[in-house]
């Protein structure tokens, strides 16, 4: 489908990313090992945390079927970019949980997801993510929620004494900050978007009730981890509210708790004909949205 794929973008991505840009050949090649790692850090947070069986890869397939229905966001902008650090935030906080060592999880967690808000600012709303999953996965500790505000600062601090430094004039801090939904983009949708979102909004609402009724069969890490992947889905949707962009910009971010809430259904259903119908026709309807229409 054809949209204009115009993006919030930030001084530091201007700065940084727009020149590797400039050749097609460098931009497909990163963003493709991009979204293969984007992939393997889905698979492995539910994998590494037994929030799923180990032998399953139904996180990554579902993980790439979304990002693939939103095909404008896979380049090399801000929010894909920033989708890393929030991925790689998201495995150390869920991994705090009974760890002796939580302290420094909770630190680099704070420093990634920070990081992409800095990439990408409107993605600093998830910074919610941290103090939630403190709350969530480890006793309340003021310390822990004082080191969590260190890390969170630390990129920002590097970030202005390095402007200040060197007089880079072009990556104002107040240029980061310009990101309330001011304006009305236009949500320009075919048929094969529309058809897509119908199938991927009736599979969503049936994951999330099956999600709803196991909860309390989960063992208690999984049952957690789920909780948090909640609030994830809960940020998503304020941030797709709050902040300004296009229809497919705005969301890349369920990629994250929408690809766990479905393959939690997948994985507990996979032996039915009808999800199997259901899966099938829903790749059918992406790879012709993608590349026919």
């Amino acid at each position: 489908s054809d949209h204009c794929a115009t993006e919030i973008t930030n001084p530091l991505f201007n700065y940084i990313f727009s020149p590797s840009i400039q050749s097609n050949l460098i931009e497909r090649i990163a963003v493709g090992i991009l979204l293969f790692l984007q992939c393997m850090l889905m698979n492995n947070i539910m994998v590494k945390h037994k929030i799923i069986s180990v032998s399953s890869l139904f996180p990554a397939l579902f993980y790439f079927l979304i990002m693939c229905s939103l095909p404008n966001v896979i380049s090399l902008n801000p929010s894909f970019i920033g989708m890393i650090f929030i991925l790689l935030s998201i495995n150390n906080m869920i991994g705090i949980y009974l760890n002796n060592n939580s302290s420094t999880n909770i630190f680099d967690s704070s420093i990634l997801i920070s990081i992409a808000g800095v990439i990408h600012p409107p993605f600093m709303i998830f910074i919610i993510l941290i103090w939630i999953g403190i709350s969530i996965f480890s006793q309340i500790n003021i310390r822990k929620w004082i080191l969590s505000i260190f890390g969170i600062a630390c990129p920002w601090f590097i970030l202005y004494t390095i402007t200040t430094f060197f007089s880079l004039d072009e990556l104002n801090i107040s240029g980061f900050f310009n990101i309330t939904n001011k304006n009305n983009h236009p949500y320009l949708l075919d048929w094969g978007d529309i058809m897509m979102y119908i199938a991927y909004g009736f599979l969503i609402v049936i994951s999330i009730i099956e999600l709803t009724f196991r909860l309390r069969q989960k063992n208690i890490r999984s049952r957690q981890s789920y909780i948090f992947i909640l609030w994830t889905l809960v940020l998503s949707i304020i941030y797709f509210y709050i902040f300004d962009g296009e229809l497919h910009n705005k969301l890349i971010i369920f990629s994250i708790p929408l690809s766990a809430i479905i393959s939690n259904y997948f994985y507990y259903n996979k032996s039915k004909n009808l999800l199997n119908v259901l899966g099938y026709s829903l790749i059918i309807i992406i790879a012709v949205n993608q590349f026919l229409l």
